[in-house]
């Protein structure tokens, strides 16, 4: 196997060492979320507060899927469109 295609296969390899977005607008963005997630939960009962919880951790395993999905599609595109050139 050649390099191009170990890597197109190994893809996932390479999410482990991303790290964090650390830019201000995401801190800020990051910010406003937490300050309107306890605003809320401070108005709910606690059945309500769990119901938020779980919309909370619902969304982010959503979220997280959803970037998974366009990683690998754009790594793939990426890898192919290197090994077309390359076999040109």
């Amino acid at each position: 196997m050649n390099e191009l295609q170990e890597l197109y296969n190994n893809a996932s390899s390479y999410t482990e060492r991303f790290g964090y977005n650390s830019s201000i607008e995401w801190k800020d963005l990051s910010e406003k979320i937490t300050d309107l997630i306890e605003e809320i939960s401070s108005i709910l009962d606690d059945k309500q507060r769990e119901k938020l919880e779980e919309l909370k951790s619902l969304c982010i395993k959503q979220t997280g899927l959803e970037i998974d999905r366009m990683f690998f599609f754009a790594f793939k595109c990426g890898a192919t469109l290197i090994m077309d050139i390359k076999n040109e």
